[in-house]
């Protein structure tokens, strides 16, 4: 006997349409689905999922308002979404930049045998990693 045929789901179906923006108040971050209310991402990118989550949870807020409102409140939460991820990215690179300074240092100081207290070379190798960091 033959075992039962696994059915094949195709990814294509789950792609984000630019329309749930507007629709239901999700974006697309970073290969994650997004509601623009609470900022609860839904498990699979499905329509249903989406329309359910927003009638459950933000459902109040879709009665009230009109097709050219929804469009006007989606983009300003858009930008508030983006506006609040661009801080954490700003720190992140600030992190970046520091652990790279860090090891560009303690690089120096091994490749040249000199101790972690000899505070003339450290500041001669920050100076060059300044200078090189500056177009």
């Amino acid at each position: 006997m033959d075992p039962p045929k696994k059915r094949k789901l195709e990814k294509s179906y789950r792609i984000f349409n630019d329309d749930w923006i507007h629709r239901y108040f999700f974006i697309n971050s970073r290969n994650k689905v997004v509601c623009l209310f609470c900022q609860e991402t839904v498990a699979v990118i499905k329509e249903y999922n989406l329309k359910r989550h927003h009638q459950t949870k933000d459902g109040e807020f879709a009665r009230e308002v009109s097709q050219e409102e929804r469009r006007k409140k989606s983009s300003e939460y858009v930008k508030k979404l983006e506006k609040q991820q661009a801080v954490f990215e700003k720190q992140s690179v600030l992190q970046t930049s520091a652990s790279q300074a860090s090891f560009m240092v303690a690089y120096n100081l091994a490749r040249n045998s000199k101790p972690f207290s000899d505070g003339e070379f450290v500041k001669t190798v920050l100076g060059g990693l300044c200078k090189r960091s500056v177009p």
